[in-house]
């Protein structure tokens, strides 16, 4: 790409069109009001139950650039399975795009890929903390 229209890509922050995760947005803890303050001191110790999957994400921006976090870490049977299940329903939803745009006899999109690995406490923060109309800056050194 011309170094003028990275430029011109990159010169703005780029709007998040689309989002998919492992990760649960708004997590969602049920507990029972206690009948007494004996039971209310009890349930302040309780641990937290949330069952934290595998972290991965997918940002697509306006240009397509696709930009992809990945839980960093020693990796067990469980990630690599979460993970090629990720990949594989982005894939054959580009697969998916693909043959409708040859159908339609549109355009090929070409979707650059930025992957990046960080710590899965991490990723979930940032991926909760994002608001609904969400932004990114890309800058190249």
């Amino acid at each position: 790409m011309p170094g003028i229209q990275v430029a011109g890509i990159l010169s703005r922050p780029l709007r998040i069109t689309r989002e998919y995760a492992t990760i649960v947005k708004m997590p969602v803890v049920e507990r029972h009001a206690p009948k007494d303050t004996l039971e209310a001191a009890t349930n302040a110790w309780k641990p937290d139950t949330l069952i934290q999957r595998p972290a991965f994400l997918l940002l697509e921006t306006e240009y397509g650039i696709d930009l992809i976090f990945e839980q960093e870490g020693e990796a067990g049977m469980r990630d690599d399975w979460m993970k090629f299940s990720f990949f594989s329903k982005i894939c054959w939803r580009r697969s998916l795009e693909s043959i409708g745009n040859y159908f339609t006899f549109s355009r090929q999109e070409y979707h650059p890929r930025i992957i990046m690995q960080i710590p899965a406490r991490d990723l979930r923060a940032i991926y909760r903390a994002l608001p609904r109309e969400a932004y990114v800056v890309l800058r190249i050194y």
